[in-house]
């Protein structure tokens, strides 16, 4: 269809020209019964092409919105058998989400682990942790709260996101110093919400930051491996679509990720993996398959 509308077009254009060329030969000759035959005749030309065109464009049309009409089911049909395979799948468990990334899609995905069966008892956004403007406020107020979890070893130089970000996971993770985190919120360091004294089976972890690999390492790696200390299993997503990925990143380091989390397709992923499966899963380059193998 695309060729025989190229067809046409250049017919058209080829039309033109000669209407043209005709109407300079005509007026050369003075014959103006001959010019007026001609255009006639070309004009008659031109309307056909023109409806010929015009039919064919209500075709594609139709055909368009066939397929569009097509992949609307498919995506439908699609969510729904996603919907009912991850339906109980997490029964029971404690899931805590913490968000470096976007928080577009956290409440898309809070759902999708309730309809799951697990309970989302706290999410705590660490995305903006090292954008405040008084860093030697934050330093001081970061060295006073922590040093109840973990007391800095004197003449030790630190990275000051790293030790923040060590320790706030602990709490949070283990339900310990839960002050520590109201009092971070309370400064609006982080933004906190939920219970975090419950006993955690589970961590999601959203992201990636928009600051790039230098946060990365510097915080949500620390994080991770804090978390990976304490045998909780976790995993980290991101969009499909996500301006950033970190997925490399978490992929040397051994950590699961799920890089298409805005889609029915990345959602099952998250659960195969809170259930077990391992290794990185979606539609961009460093991820090894789209789904976990189904057992």
């Amino acid at each position: 269809m695309y060729k025989g509308m190229m067809y046409h077009i250049i017919t058209v254009m080829a039309v033109f020209c000669a209407l043209g060329i005709g109407i300079l030969i005509g007026s050369l000759l003075n014959g103006e019964q001959i010019m007026t035959a001609q255009q006639s005749k070309l004009m008659h030309e031109l309307g056909e092409h023109l409806n010929v065109m015009n039919d064919e464009k209500n075709k594609l049309k139709l055909e368009l919105g066939s397929v569009y009409k097509q992949l609307t089911f498919k995506d439908t049909v699609i969510e729904y058998l996603c919907q009912q395979y991850g339906e109980g799948q997490l029964e029971g468990y404690n899931i805590a989400l913490v968000v470096s990334g976007e928080e577009k899609k956290v409440d898309d995905i809070k759902k999708w682990i309730e309809q799951a069966g697990a309970n989302v008892i706290s999410t705590t956004s660490v995305s903006n942790l090292n954008t405040t403007s008084e860093a030697e406020a934050f330093n001081n107020f970061a060295f006073n709260i922590f040093e109840r979890i973990s007391p800095l070893p004197e003449n030790q130089n630190i990275d000051i996101m790293s030790y923040v970000a060590e320790n706030l996971i602990y709490a949070i993770i283990t339900g310990k110093y839960t002050g520590v985190i109201d009092e971070m919120a309370n400064k609006h360091y982080i933004e906190a919400d939920g219970r975090y004294d419950r006993q955690i089976d589970y961590v999601v972890f959203v992201g990636p930051n928009k600051n790039g690999d230098a946060y990365v390492k510097n915080v949500d790696v620390p994080m991770l491996n804090i978390i990976q200390q304490h045998d909780i299993p976790f995993i980290v997503v991101e969009k499909s679509n996500s301006h950033y990925s970190a997925v490399d990143i978490f992929k040397e380091l051994g950590f699961s990720t799920v890089d298409n989390i805005d889609t029915p397709l990345g959602k099952v992923s998250m659960l195969m993996v809170l259930k077990g499966a391992q290794g990185n899963f979606g539609l961009k380059e460093a991820s090894r398959n789209l789904l976990p193998d189904f057992e």
